[in-house]
């Protein structure tokens, strides 16, 4: 998210606030998600999926 001007974006993803937090906390996947219609997508799907993996690997690595 930017503040100004916007600009054309590679990916958007769609969902609610909550599928979100579960996306990024592990208790939910990309594909899951996508596939259970909690996530709508437009664009680059590379881009969508490289997310997932920086979300999977914050997870493992963050201390608790």
């Amino acid at each position: 998210m930017v503040e100004g001007e916007a600009i054309e974006a590679d990916c958007i993803l769609f969902m609610k606030e909550e599928h979100f937090l579960q996306l990024a906390t592990g208790k939910l996947t990309g594909t899951k998600a996508l596939f259970t219609g909690k996530l709508k997508m437009e664009g680059n799907v590379k881009l969508a999926l490289k997310l997932e993996r920086i979300l999977s690997a914050y997870n493992q690595n963050k201390t608790v």
